[in-house]
Order: structure tokens, then C-alpha cells, then sequence
């Protein structure tokens, strides 16, 4: 790459010391010398080169390079190259010097059927790359010893980079030493700037094994908007950055996945409508958030072992298919140092809905810092506790589907089965918990949830709000559990 660097910028000179009337002895002298400067050492080679003085174009024909890892091209061609007026400004000629972390700035850059490979037999192949007015502002290439410093570099270079529009077809990645992969009919993405993205949309993804005819998993229609990946570039482009520290938190707008398909889904007779994600960023301290999945269907068919399996225990619970859809929405709100979950509901049609609630109040720096900086062990040396909590469940023939499937395989009684559950329920003991009346009334009512069916509702109201940094006592409670999470239930018909 340095060399091919420095071989554009020999051509460059030469173009701006052409005269006009020389236009195109210059473009052809400029030409030679560009692919005289890429095949200098060997490493790489290129059928053909071309030059335009006017369009400010560099053209590469079947350009590949000879190592074992490396990359290939059937067509590499730039128009529009420029070079910023700050550079200029600082008394350095056009590409002079150009290396990495250097700026660029382009109108057009057009790939046809390229190949890359890393060092680990990783590949990558596109059938058609075009990129739309590409600048590249100077960043940092200095990223020290460390390991990782080629993912370092990455992302202080996508940091810095601006795109108009970029498109992709016929992109296909394989893993090394095997055929598994995955594939998508084309990419498309607009308006990068420094991170954000306004929108990213990928046509027909396919993940493929070669044990497979068809893919192992495949979505027809993926579409994002609003997707900032600046906090997570910053985190990573810190030189002393290796997998596993916190990276930064991704923003999004809006999401949706729609078309979902391939073997996996059908070994198991599996359905779904579609996934959406809607962010709502009204101030710089509020945000609401929904996400839904509709219509997840379950119909498992009479073939493949586990998937009859599962058909059997469904038929015993006399169910032919289960349909399931999940619907949560939240709130941030940092002007009143609030997280709530607002609403998460898991709704069986005809089974059951598990609706669930919470607050975190509170919420101070430190806790917003660890959510924004994706550094999850922060949050419980900040101040923020939960505030309120509600689980719901509603029975709509789930329990006595489940122990009739139970019967029939114990060969009890449904009725007597229920009935013994519910008795284990009252004479439970958690280890270490005091039983007080609060528990004991608790445990009764969770009782005749079992005995009775209707809703079941158990809040938590702890008072004082119940600090994060105490999260960990919730593995190993004390005899004060049912008292210091102000737990209680009760039960509606």
C-alpha cells in the first residue's frame, strides 16, 4: 500500500507540470510511471493503468497482489481526486509524501470483483464497491506496540471518514479453513460522517455452511437509521484498546429486520413476521425507546429428531403451534435521574403474558457514564437504586396445558399433580431467609396461582430504593430478602 502510495504521488507531479497541449503524453507518461512504481519490488502487479489528467483519474486494471495474503481487483478506478486546502495550507504539495493517516478526498471510487484475505485465511469478495464522495481527514496512525494495533488504527481511520453514499453487491465472506460464511445480495449505506450513519440497509444476508443446501439462517430486508458508532470508534481508538474492554455504547434511531428464513428456522418449523426498533431523541437528556417482535411462530414438523421432540410435548399440551409476540418500551430521563423499563410484554395468544416493569432512580453520573462508555461494572459504584419493580403474570390455559402434558407422561392425575406442586410452593424455604409472614403470605399466593389460574401480580417497593451496589447480595440473600425488596404479591381472577 505505501508503495502504491508512493507511486500516486510521482504521478501526481507529473500531472500538474503538464501543460495542456501535452495532456495526453502527460496522461500516458504519468501512466507508465504509476505502474512501473506499483510492480517495482514484485509484490504486486497491474495489467493496465490509466491516467486522466482533467477528470483527476487514476484507473488500475486486474491489479492483484502476489502474497499468500493480500488482495485482487478486476477494476480499481478513482476520479475527482483532491487534496484538502488544509494541507495546502501547510505547505505540502498534493499527495506529497502520502502515507497512512494521511488525508484523501475523492468524488468517485469504483471496485469491481475484489478479494481480500488476511494472514488467518479469512476472505472477503464484492462483485461491485462504488463510493460517492469520500473524504478522509488526517487521524493518528501511531498506535504503539500493542497487539491490536491494526484495529486500533481502523477505527481512528473510520472515525475520520465521510461518505455520501457507498453501495455493495455480491458480498461474500468465508471462514478460514472451511466453506461457512456468510453472504448478502447488496449493502447499502448514506451519508457516514465521522461514525454516524444516517441510513445502512442489507439485502438478502445469508449465513452458509456447505452442510446445508439451503442457508443455515437468511434475512431478506435489514434497515437501520440514525446508527452512531462514535463513542464505540473512541473507546477503540485508544492505543492501549484490546478485546474485551468496554467499548462505547451504538446509537440507533431505527431498526427493522424483516423476510426471515433458512434451514435452522425450518428444521424447527419457525416463523417471524418481522423485529423493530424505534429511539426516540427528543433532548439530550430524554430518550424513549420501543422494540417489538411480531408473530413468532412455533409449528414444529413431524421430521428430525429434536424437532419432534418438541412437537410431541406441544401435542401433550394440546397445541398444534404456539404464537408468541414481545412488545418492550423505555424511557431514559437524565433531567430527573430516571431508567425505567415502561412496559415488557411476552404474550402468548391463548397461553399466557408475562408483563414485566421497572424504575432505577437516582441515577447519577457515574451510572450514566458506565451506560454511555459500555463499562457495565461502573454501574454499581454509582448512587442509582431501583425504585420500583412489577412482574405480572397472566394465565390464559398455560398451567393446565403444561400439567396435563406432565400427566401424561408420569400417568398421574393432572388435578392431583397441580395440587402437589402447589403444596411444594408453601413449604419452600429459601437457604439463609428468615420465613416471616410477609414470605409465608407470598409463597400462599403463589400457591393458588398454581391451584386457581388468573394473574398474578409481585412487586417490589423497596424502602430506601434498593442501591445497585447491593445487586450482589441477590445471590446470596439474607434473612431480610422479602423486607428490604419490599416484595408482596396478590392474585386476580
Amino acid at each position: 500500500m505505501k508503495k502504491l502510495l508512493a507511486a500516486l504521488t510521482a504521478v501526481i507531479v507529473v500531472l500538474v507540470a503538464g501543460g495542456v497541449a501535452a495532456v495526453p503524453l502527460v496522461e500516458q507518461h504519468a501512466a507508465r510511471l504509476l505502474k512501473n512504481r506499483i510492480e517495482a519490488d514484485g509484490l504486486v502487479a497491474v495489467e493496465q493503468v490509466s491516467v486522466g489528467l482533467f477528470e483527476r483519474r487514476i484507473e488500475l486494471v486486474n491489479i492483484r497482489s502476489r502474497g499468500a495474503d493480500g488482495y485482487s481487483a478486476a477494476l480499481w478506478s478513482a476520479s475527482g481526486l483532491a487534496w484538502p486546502l488544509t494541507e495546502i495550507v501547510r505547505g505540502r504539495l498534493p499527495l506529497e509524501g502520502l502515507k497512512i493517516g494521511d488525508p484523501i478526498k475523492a468524488a468517485h471510487i469504483e471496485v469491481r470483483d475484489f478479494g481480500l484475505s488476511d494472514v488467518s485465511g479469512n476472505s472477503w469478495k464484492f462483485g461491485h464497491v462504488s463510493i460517492e464522495d469520500i473524504e478522509l481527514a488526517r487521524y493518528d496512525s501511531d498506535a504503539g506496540p500493542g497487539r491490536y494495533g491494526l484495529t486500533v488504527i481502523g477505527a481512528r481511520a473510520l472515525a475520520a471518514l465521510s461518505v455520501r453514499k457507498l453501495e455493495e453487491r455480491d458480498v461474500t465472506f468465508t471462514v478460514a479453513g472451511s466453506t461457512d460464511g456468510f453472504a448478502a445480495a447488496s449493502l447499502s449505506l448514506e451519508n457516514l460522517e465521522r461514525g454516524r450513519i444516517g441510513a445502512l440497509s442489507v439485502a438478502d444476508f445469508r449465513v452458509t455452511s456447505p452442510r446445508s443446501r439451503e442457508p443455515v439462517f437468511s434475512v431478506a430486508d435489514t434497515r437501520f437509521a440514525g446508527l452512531d458508532g462514535g463513542k464505540m470508534l473512541a473507546a477503540m481508538s485508544v492505543a492501549s484498546w484490546m478485546p474485551g474492554m468496554p467499548v462505547g455504547r451504538l446509537g440507533l434511531d431505527k431498526a427493522s429486520a424483516s423476510g426471515f428464513g433458512g434451514e435452522l428456522l425450518t428444521r424447527f418449523g419457525i416463523s417471524l413476521e418481522g423485529i423493530t426498533a424505534d429511539f426516540d431523541h427528543s433532548t439530550p437528556k430524554l430518550m424513549r425507546g420501543r422494540t417489538r417482535i411480531s408473530n413468532f411462530v412455533l409449528a414444529p414438523p413431524l421430521r428430525g429428531l429434536e424437532a419432534l421432540q418438541i412437537r410431541l410435548a406441544m401435542t401433550a399440551m394440546g397445541l398444534r403451534e404456539a404464537r408468541l409476540d414481545f412488545d418492550c418500551s423505555g424511557t431514559e430521563d437524565r433531567s430527573r435521574r430516571e431508567l425505567a423499563i415502561d412496559r415488557c410484554a411476552l404474550t402468548g395468544r391463548d397461553l399466557a403474558e408475562v408483563d414485566f416493569t421497572m424504575k432505577v432512580v437516582d441515577a447519577d453520573e457515574t451510572f450514566w457514564r458506565a451506560l454511555d462508555e459500555g463499562d457495565v461494572s461502573n454501574l454499581y459504584s454509582s448512587r442509582a437504586a431501583i425504585g420500583a419493580a412489577r412482574l405480572a403474570l397472566a394465565d390464559r390455559s398455560l398451567i393446565e396445558r403444561a400439567f396435563r402434558a406432565i400427566a401424561a407422561m408420569s400417568g398421574q392425575p393432572a388435578p392431583t399433580l397441580r395440587n402437589q406442586f402447589a403444596q411444594e410452593i408453601r413449604r419452600f424455604q429459601p437457604a439463609d431467609v428468615l420465613i416471616t409472614e410477609d414470605l409465608t403470605k407470598l409463597l400462599d399466593t403463589v400457591a393458588r396461582f398454581v391451584e386457581q389460574g388468573g394473574t398474578l401480580v409481585v412487586e417490589a417497593k423497596p424502602d430506601p430504593p434498593f442501591a445497585l451496589e447491593r445487586v450482589g447480595y441477590l445471590m446470596t440473600p439474607g434473612p431480610d430478602l422479602v423486607t428490604s425488596l419490599g416484595i408482596s404479591a396478590r392474585l386476580l381472577q
